[in-house]
């Protein structure tokens, strides 16, 4: 398990971190799934992890280049994985949500979406690093999370971006969060065929403990500022209520959003 990056919404989460509970169930259920001992010569585990989000203020401004303010929530994605090391490109994913479902894809950037739908945020992320000229190893990897799936706080995004943390782990590598979290946004148009902006993804990769985030979605420059307010409490209530960008009317506002700009030529 690597040490914490402090000051990165993606990190490496440490066996201190507050993410223990989920990867510790990460590291069981890769364990239970791929083994202790599979391999006599296993490269050392990686284990990272991402945030959900929650948006104060900006809703459908993102995708129209306006300004947003989100900030990073305490719950995480986890990524628990470990490099193929008998050379093969095989990816074997499992999740805590369909424990008995391995889902296995070839490391390559030809990649496309398919079944289950869960893996193909990791495989849109494994593709976009193959395009972008790194040579992905087959890998396993077990995901868990505490992000609640459907429910508004950009559980997707969380999972796009723990899965590019990961890569860049077993890689021995790093790329700009902010291309990271581009690479996550082309990831939800390609392999999710939702044509969000760029919000979720970046408040995932580049946000900071304590502090609201408020970004300027045209050129991707933003400035913290911290929630130190005692006085102020914001409360993030799960109302259990679920629901699904791609089939919601989220395309078509933004189908309407464009329509408007073309009109008034801006």
């Amino acid at each position: 398990v690597g040490i914490g990056m402090e000051g990165s919404g993606v990190r490496k989460v440490g066996v201190d971190d507050a993410v223990r509970g989920t990867v510790e169930r990460a590291k069981s259920l890769f364990e239970k799934v791929f083994g202790k001992d599979e391999y006599d010569d296993a490269k050392e585990v990686v284990c990272c992890a991402a945030p959900g989000r929650v948006n104060m203020i900006g809703e459908h401004t993102d995708y129209n280049d306006g300004f947003v303010m989100p900030l990073a929530l305490e719950k995480n994605t986890v990524i628990y994985a470990r490099a193929r090391p008998d050379g093969v490109k095989t990816v074997r994913l499992v999740s805590e949500f369909c424990k008995d479902d391995v889902c296995e894809f070839e490391a390559t950037g030809d990649l496309k979406p398919g079944e289950p739908s869960w893996a193909n945020y990791v495989k849109g992320m494994v593709a976009m690093f193959a395009r972008n000229g790194y040579n992905v190893c087959g890998f396993d990897a077990a995901i868990t999370s505490d992000v609640p799936v459907g429910g508004g706080v950009s559980s997707s995004a969380a999972l796009e971006m723990v899965s590019g943390a990961t890569l860049e782990a077993l890689l021995g590598g790093a790329i700009d969060p902010k291309a990271r979290a581009k690479w996550g946004q082309s990831v939800e148009h390609e392999f999710a065929n939702v044509p969000c902006g760029i919000m979720d993804q970046l408040i995932s990769s580049c946000g900071t403990t304590g502090n609201a985030m408020l970004l300027d979605c045209r050129s991707l420059e933003y400035e913290l500022h911290p929630l130190n307010d005692t006085s102020v409490c914001i409360v993030v209530i799960n109302s259990g209520v679920k629901h699904a960008l791609g089939d919601s009317e989220y395309p078509l506002r933004r189908q309407q959003c464009a329509a408007a700009a073309a009109a008034l030529n801006v």
